[in-house]
């Protein structure tokens, strides 16, 4: 099966002791808040790395950035529009410029209503779905290597 949807960890690494820090995104929906990474449709033609990239960018306006990696990591879950079977791939993209500012307001569709930098634990304390934590446990492996 080919992948449908991306996944993305962007993270920028502390100043000081060089630990990763993730951002997440609120997202609002009528049952309360919950936080996200960047995900998107691989839109017709597209590669799934050029997906990441582009939802990146679109979803918080920053531009300076590293090389995607491939988190080698890959998501089955029932769309909930058709219903069937899909396959989201994770990325992790480095946010190269600590003073570049996060801009949600761009967001073609307005999903997202505020964003932190946190560290991996709270992003796993914040994060709803396993596979976004799966995917920063992928991060932070690859790091440590």
């Amino acid at each position: 099966m080919k992948p449908s949807k991306v996944q993305v960890v962007v993270f920028r690494r502390h100043p000081v002791d060089l630990e990763p820090q993730i951002l997440i995104l609120e997202k609002a929906a009528p049952t309360g808040t919950t936080w996200h990474l960047v995900t998107g449709f691989i839109e017709s033609g597209e590669e799934a790395v050029e997906t990441a990239l582009r939802e990146v960018e679109e979803e918080t306006g920053i531009e300076s950035l590293g090389e995607p990696i491939d988190l080698e990591h890959e998501i089955t879950f029932v769309s909930r529009f058709t219903h069937k079977p899909e396959l989201e791939k994770a990325f992790a993209i480095e946010s190269l410029n600590l003073s570049e500012k996060v801009d949600i307001s761009d967001n073609p569709d307005q999903e997202h209503t505020g964003y932190r930098w946190v560290d991996a634990e709270e992003a796993h304390l914040l994060l709803q779905w396993d596979s976004f934590k799966d995917s920063i446990h992928s991060l932070l492996q690859l790091l440590q290597d």
